[in-house]
């Protein structure tokens, strides 16, 4: 199968998904981050607002800030996507593609980032993935050498996937097992 064909089939399984699998398999997931140690020792940590079926994630952005991280979440301006601090939900509002961004005009450099928490449709065994296809967290991975981690559904994690030389795997992915 191709990027397109396999982004189906897996977007297909994941809205399939009822609130109650959402909200238990973010749980199991989120709670495997919050204990890895790369997780523990960052201070300035990129984390994403899911949209719709994703891995949800505000839990971890409000326990992030309890720990006293500096949390961060990407905004889109254009094709790039700007980095910007948030010190809670109420900091957060729908933007592009409906997805909530950050408001504050705390703009951080992608270089300064020690961990990079990221979505996608699909997760291979070398860190490929495939996402929504505009290639926003690809050119965002190039400007920055923070370890990367994929939150991904069991289902989402396919031995291979294809990929082009333009593409930027992720260090791990974390699933519930």
């Amino acid at each position: 199968m191709n990027k397109s064909e396999i982004r189906q089939t897996i977007l297909v399984k994941r809205d399939a998904l009822n609130a109650v699998e959402i909200t238990d398999l973010s749980f199991k997931i989120g709670e495997k981050l919050l204990q890895h140690p790369k997780f523990q020792v960052a201070q300035k940590i990129l984390l994403y607002a899911a949209k719709g079926s994703e891995v949800q994630t505000l839990d971890l952005i409000e326990q992030a800030l309890k720990l006293g991280k500096e949390v961060y979440l990407p905004k889109v301006e254009g094709e790039e996507l700007r980095i910007y601090g948030t010190r809670g939900l109420r900091d957060l509002k729908g933007g592009a593609f409906g997805i909530l961004e950050p408001t504050l005009n705390e703009e951080l450099d992608p270089a300064d980032l020690d961990l990079i928490i990221l979505p996608g449709v699909a997760f291979d065994q070398r860190g490929y993935r495939i996402g929504y296809g505009k290639g926003y967290y690809d050119r965002l991975l190039k400007k920055t050498k923070a370890y990367t981690i994929g939150l991904s559904y069991d289902f989402q994690f396919i031995a291979n996937l294809p990929h082009e030389e333009h593409d930027v795997a992720v260090d791990e992915v974390i699933t519930k097992h």
